[in-house]
């Protein structure tokens, strides 16, 4: 399966798995909600500060759940992907399955890109040091490092990305998906870099066009908790259906990978 494919198919499965969009629409409304309760529908400065580490650990705790959440909304993806039918009434109990090991997942995942940045700050402020802030052949290298370091962690990040959907549809341990997901990433790297390319594409389309929206129901709904709520509604719905599309299409891609032989190319050229 190559990516167009993948984008077709996600939008074929995404069109029939109506009960996961709504779930995944439930999830981000009340989340919104609850985040606008907190720092109101029209925010300042002031007001965020003085909510801050209530709201940092709202985020914090709203992440948490969504990633008790994670392992029923990929089981239903894939289930779907698989057998034609999602599953949704194993949706909590597949949630629990997974909940701890994409919970560790997660934390390699952040450990390995904390350790790029850091690693890119300090090269990079090497050069700006050298220089004083002052030479610009300096500051030049010092930007090109950091710049050469945050494309590097495309090639990083991905791999982390797709370990989830593998931990998932075979049911791995941590380590094992994460070098599943490097070792596919190698091998397949053209038809994924293009899959993700392809949906970052599409969701910037139709971010513009919702935003265009928002702005014109701005233009006739006076600002306060009405606008706001329409506003989160929307925002949910569309959100909810580009998760599950995205979601759709990286499984599909990622499965019909896993089911090649294994002595398949490692060009990484797009097939």
């Amino acid at each position: 399966m190559g990516p167009l494919e993948a984008i077709k198919k996600g939008f074929g499965t995404t069109n029939n798995l109506i009960a996961l969009i709504s779930i995944v629409v439930v999830f981000n409304f009340i989340s919104s909600i609850i985040m606008l309760a907190v720092i109101g529908t029209n925010p300042n400065p002031e007001r965020i500060a003085q909510v801050a580490v209530g709201l940092i650990g709202l985020f914090l705790g709203i992440m948490l759940l969504w990633m008790l959440l994670e392992g029923g909304f990929i089981s239903s993806v894939i289930s779907k992907i698989k057998t034609d039918e999602a599953q949704i009434e194993s949706f909590l109990n597949n949630g629990l399955k997974f909940f701890l090991r994409l919970w560790l997942l997660s934390l390699l995942a952040s450990a390995i890109i904390f350790l790029v940045l850091i690693l890119a700050g300090i090269l990079s402020g090497i050069f700006f040091a050298m220089g004083g802030g002052k030479n610009p052949f300096f500051n030049a290298i010092g930007v090109i490092i950091f710049l050469i370091f945050m494309i590097g962690l495309i090639p990083v990040s991905l791999p982390l990305l797709i370990s989830r959907f593998i931990l998932v549809a075979e049911d791995n341990k941590v380590i094992a998906s994460l070098k599943a997901g490097v070792g596919l990433f190698k091998m397949y790297w053209g038809r994924i870099v293009c899959l993700f390319l392809l949906i970052l594409s599409i969701t910037i389309g139709v971010s513009i066009i919702v935003n265009l929206i928002v702005f014109l129901l701005s233009k006739i709904i006076p600002a306060g908790w009405l606008f706001a709520t329409i506003n989160t509604l929307l925002m949910a719905v569309v959100n909810g259906y580009m998760a599950v599309f995205g979601a759709c299409s990286i499984a599909g891609l990622i499965l019909s990978l896993l089911a090649q032989p294994k002595a398949a190319t490692d060009t990484g050229v797009v097939q």
